[in-house]
């Protein structure tokens, strides 16, 4: 059994991202804009993958063992409809090309389950904790 997503961001940023039961995962990060009202344009940038596993809580963790650089682009027709989910509710779908995506492992149709936080990023994200993290040391405040 396999799952598999894909994810726009508003900034023009986004990602695939497939997983198995076998634990594996793979996720491309790309750029898009909308080329036409039924097209658009994808520039996959990165590709990372590595396997994922669920603690006591329930927490799904990433660990990447293979990530590079990555430059494709890709014309993909797609089509927004109303439609119905996995489980047979009332969604939005996102029906694509698949004949256009050879690289990126994705399915051809999609519901829409929410908008993005500003700040999300794919389940595979882990920012440079030296970069994001570091604080600046203070001076001691003297009373006066």
């Amino acid at each position: 059994m396999a799952a598999d997503d894909i994810a726009f961001r508003a900034d023009g940023t986004g990602w695939t991202y497939w997983c198995n039961a076998a634990k594996g995962f793979e996720v491309m990060r790309f750029t898009w804009r909308q080329a036409s009202r039924s097209a658009l344009t994808l520039r996959v940038r990165e590709y990372a993958g590595g396997d994922w596993s669920i603690d006591h809580r329930d927490h799904v963790t990433h660990r990447v063992t293979s990530q590079r650089a990555w430059d494709e682009r890709i014309s993909l027709g797609y089509k927004i409809t109303a439609g119905q989910d996995v489980n047979g509710r009332p969604a939005t779908l996102l029906q694509v090309d698949q004949g256009a995506i050879r690289t990126v492992v994705i399915g051809k149709r999609f519901a829409l389950e929410r908008e993005l936080a500003a700040n999300e990023h794919d389940p595979a994200y882990r920012p440079d904790r030296r970069k994001h993290h570091r604080r600046r040391a203070r001076q001691p405040r003297t009373r006066p």
